[in-house]
């Protein structure tokens, strides 16, 4: 079945990326009936972009006819084949027309005018044979003596001399033009589409060196005339391939660690991220690894996201229309929960008291007024960050800004993107957003403006999410999990890995090789195999407690965590623990959690494909190559909890008829004996050496 293929058109309000002749970049929004302004290089009115393809060039105009024009396929494919062409005067010479003529007859028509083939003009004049219309040989060119051979020789040499000439004879001064900067301004103000090209005529016109110019160097002077006097732009999509290089060419690419396109797409890829997932992420580059797992998950842009002022003002309208009935209905929402309550079963002093000092693990009760916020339990990306907010700039351009929520309410991140501090995940009775707001009853409540109000129940909805979040976090059954940071690596792991389910794919990403490299030893075999005998020595049989292995690494030793109780907790202390844990210097992390931790890298290098100049680009930015570690999580097992069952399958033995039970005999682990069954008869059991 044919698909259908639909074009991607730019839309009101998109962010998108202007290539300018400079060879820069510009990130410009598409404001309706707005003026984009690109310097010296013009402006234009946005709305001429509105409902175009990307990836088109266009002219932009003055004067009488400002705008934007599309600049013909046509015409672009011709300025890059005449770049590559050598001029067709360097290519006719011959000391006989009549033979020249004859050979430019024989000559295969596939060749393009004006550009020369010294091989293949070497290879027909040495074989010095043509094979006529007729077929048969032609007399004039079997009688080519060796003279005729050395003249055809010698012009091929002179055409290569000349193709690689160099530029020592060149002065690139001001007297090598002659055109003055007064005729340029003249005619850069006549207008029109022609005025460039026509500055780019005259200007090699009237050079006093473009014929001693090599054709490369030919070719870059054009090019650098073309990027100066033709207003052309390029628009591109503002995706994460073409977004991430824009970061790393033009912006700061230390504040996102370095991260190029090729490393992104291997974390993508080594994590798993697809639509349905739940994933864990520390990013510290400013939101770019969310854009790209949100890309791929679906949730990077939504019908409406493109549009937040008409959906803010839809709201504000609604708002307005509902509030003469406000109060009544809150009255009617408040009585239903007192009526439930009444009807509900008394609950005994020490579950309430459980309820109150584990508000984490307890399932949240609706409060009145509003209604209970919810969290999807799948597609998400949970952020964990270091600081009150997390640092996610980068989404702005993707219409998602986490400094104006209202506006982004119908943006898919806006339910599906999570985030929590360090704090709330290992320390929740630490913070004080997780507090629960002081309960107004409800007839003060209703006596209240209705801005106050409102205030009290975006407090009650606000920390309703962030209970559910913290909730669900440290449940943990993450998909996978991504890390993109500078901060020690140990901590982080011993914080993310007991997150992840079974078969969870762990991926890390560093500017450097040293700190994965770390990583690796940690897990190495040596590592492996120690940490499981100390772990063998010092298991007691007596020791048994249902803490998660979270809360094993976030014991407080203050005995503050409502998450441990008191009597678990003397416990846990009295149980002996490894050395190797009470300074972390052996065994930064736990080895049997991670397995084949695997270190990649990738980068694409722009090379300059040119006969005997081919090399990479000179002008290519070097910095970081940037590493990806990829490793599995898996629940260690201690030594005799696995055990193989079953039975063996008998096999017939061949030639004699004869079985051989248990798959080739069975054997005495005592004395080494082999004992078989011979002919359907259990014969004398036979000693022989062991060699296994």
């Amino acid at each position: 079945m044919i698909q259908s293929f639909t074009m991607e058109l730019i839309q009101p309000n998109d962010e998108v990326l202007i290539q300018l002749p400079s060879e820069t970049t510009k990130l410009v929004k598409i404001v309706p009936d707005s003026i984009i302004g690109l310097g010296k290089f013009g402006s234009f009115p946005a709305n001429s972009l509105l409902g175009r393809p990307y990836y088109l060039t266009w002219s932009i105009l003055d004067g009488e006819n400002f705008g934007l024009e599309p600049v013909p396929i046509s015409e672009l494919n011709s300025e890059k084949l005449a770049t590559h062409t050598v001029p067709a005067a360097t290519t006719s010479s011959s000391s006989d027309p009549a033979k020249a003529s004859k050979k430019s007859k024989n000559t295969d028509s596939s060749t393009p005018s004006g550009v020369d083939s010294p091989g293949l003009a070497l290879e027909d004049t040495a074989i010095g044979v043509q094979v006529g219309d007729d077929g048969e040989e032609d007399d004039e060119d079997v009688a080519l003596d060796a003279g005729m051979l050395e003249q055809e020789l010698e012009r091929e040499q002179k055409l290569w001399e000349a193709e690689m000439k160099n530029n020592r004879d060149i002065r690139d001064d001001q007297t090598a033009q002659s055109m003055t900067w007064q005729e340029i301004e003249k005619l850069k103000k006549s207008g029109g589409t022609g005025s460039g090209k026509e500055i780019i005529a005259r200007l090699l016109e009237s050079h006093a060196y473009i014929d001693k110019k090599t054709a490369f160097s030919l070719a870059k002077y054009t090019k650098r005339k073309t990027n100066k006097y033709l207003k052309r732009i390029r628009v591109i999509p503002a995706d994460i391939p073409n977004f991430t290089n824009y970061l790393i060419t033009q912006k700061e690419p230390l504040k996102m660690l370095e991260i190029r396109d090729e490393a992104m797409g291997l974390m993508m890829s080594w994590a798993d991220v697809k639509w349905g997932g739940r994933y864990l992420v520390i990013d510290d580059t400013g939101g770019l690894v969310v854009a790209a797992m949100a890309e791929r998950m679906g949730l990077l842009t939504g019908e409406d996201a493109r549009a937040p002022k008409k959906v803010s003002s839809a709201r504000k309208r609604k708002r307005e229309e509902t509030d003469d009935g406000k109060d009544a209905k809150e009255e009617e929402e408040a009585s239903v929960p007192q009526v439930e309550a009444s009807e509900a079963p008394e609950t005994t002093e020490t579950a309430q008291k459980e309820a109150n000092d584990h508000p984490f693990n307890t399932p949240i009760k609706p409060k009145t007024g509003y209604e209970q916020t919810t969290i999807p339990n799948s597609n998400t990306i949970t952020v964990l960050h270091t600081q009150d907010q997390p640092n996610l700039s980068l989404l702005r351009p993707f219409n998602f800004d986490t400094a104006n929520l209202i506006n982004t309410t119908t943006h898919p991140l806006s339910t599906h993107l999570l985030s929590l501090s360090y704090l709330q995940l290992l320390s929740p009775e630490s913070d004080v957003t997780l507090e629960r707001p002081p309960v107004i009853p409800d007839p003060i409540l209703r006596t209240l403006k209705s801005v106050k109000r409102s205030n009290y129940h975006r407090k009650c909805r606000r920390q309703e999410r962030l209970l559910n979040i913290v909730s669900s976090t440290r449940r943990g059954g993450f998909d996978g999990a991504i890390i993109a940071t500078g901060m020690e690596l140990s901590g982080v792991i011993n914080t993310v890995t007991p997150l992840l389910k079974g078969s969870g794919q762990l991926v890390i990403y560093s500017s450097s090789v040293e700190p994965l490299s770390e990583v690796v030893d940690w897990c190495s075999t040596l590592r492996r195999t120690e940490f499981m005998r100390i772990k063998k020595e010092s298991e007691t049989s007596s020791s048994s407690s249902s803490l998660t292995q979270l809360q094993l690494h976030t014991l407080d030793p203050d005995n503050t965590n409502p998450d441990i109780d008191p009597a678990t907790l003397e416990t846990l202390k009295s149980l002996p623990k490894l050395p190797a844990h009470t300074s972390d210097e052996y065994f930064p992390i736990d080895p049997t959690n991670l397995l084949a931790p695997t270190i990649h890298t990738s980068r694409v290098r722009t090379f300059q494909a040119l006969p005997g100049r081919t090399h990479p680009l000179m002008t290519s930015r070097g910095g970081s190559e940037g590493y990806v570690l990829h490793a599995t999580k898996v629940f260690p097992i201690l030594e005799g909890k696995v055990e193989a069952r079953g039975k063996f399958g008998s096999r017939k033995k061949g030639g004699g008829g004869g079985e051989r039970s248990g798959g080739g005999g069975g054997r005495d682990k005592e004395k080494g004996k082999t004992s078989a069954k011979l002919n359907g008869k259990k014969e004398d059991v036979m000693e022989v050496d062991d060699l296994d």
